[in-house]
């Protein structure tokens, strides 16, 4: 097939208007490798990106955690906490039902004359000043703990998460831009930037404001983080590589970090202390911009050809292969041809997914199953912390299921196709979500919930890859920032989800299991693309698009 492209486009001449018989961006990887050398280096420069990406999006769950807590009495400081409950606070003799936010209001230095133990309920009741937090549960401080986001004000350490999705949104569109425009690698510095930024002001705040300012900035660089390289290798990697690249780089760099993190928050012992140390970091990466060449087939689509293609040769040659000048030159002819049939139409934007019915109708798709698997996904990360028995462990714990997750689609990803697995996870999800939320036993409880946690990480993993491969180069960047834009407007119910736990113990899992199935449903109706070819153009998604059946697997074209 190669042959005949190559004798068919020999010299320009013999160039047809339509561009039919060129070569495309991934027939002349062929030539270049697939994944040798070149690719192997920017697969290395990814890893410090995964580790940057796990740390602004999990840091902020231990610097906001709140213990069990009880109002402070100065006069029973001595006693133990079960003792103080019992005589102090309003259904103090519960151990998880007491009250957290009211105490008795009696003379205490009384009582303790009088060797009183235990309350009487209807003594007069009072709402706290100050509070005392259970260590061995949390034993350090946070900020939450630090500046009592407690009672009334509960919801503050909710709120930083939401105005984080916030950060996200607006990072998303600004990021999401530069990448089409200004390319992967300014994309990703700058996002990282904004991750170094906010991270280093997150630790000199001193209340709410300031820390909701700094952790917007910091959400920012959430997803471009690392999103922008990643791209970029998918752009430079032969289509069978694509999940490999996807799938095991989370798998075996992100869950380490994961399961690390809780305690590298009691190591620290201090909430500032842990947010300089999960920040600081991100500057060693950003020396990565002198190392990291740009995206060939971005340089290319945006009409930089001549740099496009001396990374073209700069990559075969680092490969150890040599591609025959009557196969670069007629591609780069055929590279400037189509580029100037594209300037005679409008520049695109991300708005040409919507012009057409079927665009439209694909994208939309994608928009909704990425904002359910953002929500269903941050909703067991963040749950997980208030459904087992030590917050440290079963969050670990519930961290391992990243890497079974990443690599089981490594192996049956290519065999089944995105489609049938995305069908699978969620269902599996569903039900480990809704056995979570009718158990009692607390073992039995966590352990459904990593289940269902485990079906949704797939579900993500696979999201991040399949999103990347249905979208055309010239709109990737734009579109898959449209895509993740709309999965942080989800995200920004997260908090608000697994608040609801507070009136309902049930009404969470409900929640993430109904949106579960929503997905599988609507999994059905996205085009396969397991061993596609990357589309470049708007026509050749359309292409693609056009030949979309239900169940089946995909197949080359």
């Amino acid at each position: 097939m190669i042959q005949n492209k190559k004798e068919a486009i020999a010299s320009p001449a013999e160039i047809p208007p339509n561009t039919e018989n060129c070569l495309t961006f991934d027939d002349i990887l062929v030539y270049v490798g697939e994944f040798g050398r070149y690719q192997k280096c920017l697969f290395c420069c990814m890893i410090p990106f995964e580790f940057i990406w796990c740390t602004v999006y999990l840091s902020q769950i231990f610097t906001i955690l709140v213990p069990d807590h009880w109002c402070r009495i100065p006069e029973l400081s001595s006693l133990s906490k079960e003792d103080q409950l019992k005589l102090a606070i309003p259904n103090g003799d519960s151990k998880k039902d007491f009250d957290r936010c009211r105490m008795y209001d009696v003379n205490y230095t009384q009582l303790l004359e009088d060797n009183v133990s235990i309350a009487d309920k209807d003594w007069p009741k009072k709402h706290c000043n100050d509070w005392v937090y259970d260590k061995k549960q949390v034993p350090y401080d946070t900020i939450a703990m630090q500046y009592n986001w407690v009672c009334d004000d509960y919801a503050l350490g909710a709120y930083t998460v939401t105005i984080y999705f916030v950060g996200s949104i607006v990072g998303a569109i600004i990021f999401g831009y530069t990448t089409d425009h200004c390319g992967r690698i300014p994309a990703l510095m700058l996002a990282n930037t904004c991750g170094l930024v906010g991270g280093v002001l997150s630790a000199f705040c001193k209340g709410f404001s300031t820390f909701a300012g700094a952790r917007f900035v910091v959400g920012m660089a959430y997803d471009y983080c690392c999103t922008p390289i990643y791209i970029l290798i998918m752009e430079i990697v032969g289509p069978k590589y694509r999940t490999f690249i996807t799938q095991f780089t989370i798998a075996v760099f992100f869950t380490p970090i994961a399961c690390l993190l809780p305690w590298l928050a009691i190591l620290c012992n201090d909430w500032r202390i842990f947010t300089l140390a999960t920040s600081i970091p991100i500057a060693c990466a950003l020396i990565l911009y002198f190392a990291i060449s740009e995206s060939p087939r971005w340089l290319i689509s945006a009409g930089k050809i001549d740099k496009g293609m001396a990374i073209i040769r700069k990559a075969a040659k680092r490969n150890g292969k040599n591609i025959p000048e009557d196969v670069l030159v007629p591609f780069e002819k055929c590279c400037h041809l189509i580029y100037a049939k594209e300037q005679t139409r409008n520049q695109n934007t991300v708005i040409d997914l919507f012009r057409t019915w079927r665009r439209c109708r694909i994208t939309f798709i994608l928009i909704l199953i990425w904002m359910i698997t953002s929500l269903v996904y941050d909703a067991h990360v963040r749950i997980i912390t208030d459904l087992g028995p030590d917050i440290f462990i079963t969050f670990s714990v519930a961290c391992t299921t990243e890497l079974p997750a990443g690599l089981l689609p490594l192996f049956l990803l290519d065999v089944v196709g995105r489609r049938n697995m995305t069908f699978a996870v969620f269902i599996i999800c569903a039900i480990g979500s809704l056995a979570a939320g009718f158990l009692e036993n607390i073992w039995l409880v966590a352990t459904a919930a990593i289940i269902g946690r485990f079906g949704a990480t797939i579900a993500y993993n696979i999201g991040l890859q399949w999103a990347a491969e249905i979208l055309p180069t010239v709109v990737r960047g734009q579109g898959v920032a449209l895509v993740h834009i709309m999965g942080f407007v989800a995200s920004l119910m997260s908090p608000l989800v697994v608040y609801l736990e507070h009136y309902s113990k049930i009404a969470p899992m409900m929640i993430i299991s109904g949106l579960s199935i929503i997905a599988v449903i609507l999994a059905i109706f996205l085009p396969e693309t397991k061993n596609i070819e990357l589309p470049q153009t708007l026509q050749d998604a359309e292409s693609m698009w056009n030949g979309h059946k239900m169940f089946t697997c995909g197949s080359r074209r």
